[in-house]
């Protein structure tokens, strides 16, 4: 996400995916782009092997109850 301090050429980037060659790290930054292109950031990572399984479970679950409800009859 990226937004810019009002009244100024200073953009926020919150949680900034960083490209990485390893699947199992997501990488992310925080910090700020100026005009000219330059960054300040702090970049911090993990694997978050329990968070993405259970937000998987909960996504799996709800895609099964949309899917339930779809194939619902149409009420009279």
């Amino acid at each position: 996400m990226r937004f810019r301090f009002p009244g100024t050429d200073v953009k926020v980037r919150l949680f900034e995916r960083v490209g990485t060659t390893d699947t199992q790290y997501d990488i992310v930054e925080c910090g700020l782009e100026y005009k000219n292109g330059g960054v300040d950031s702090l970049v911090t990572g993990g694997s978050f092997y329990s968070a993405k399984q259970a937000i998987s479970k909960l996504n799996d679950a709800s895609d099964k109850k949309a899917a339930e409800k779809d194939a619902e009859p149409a009420a009279a």
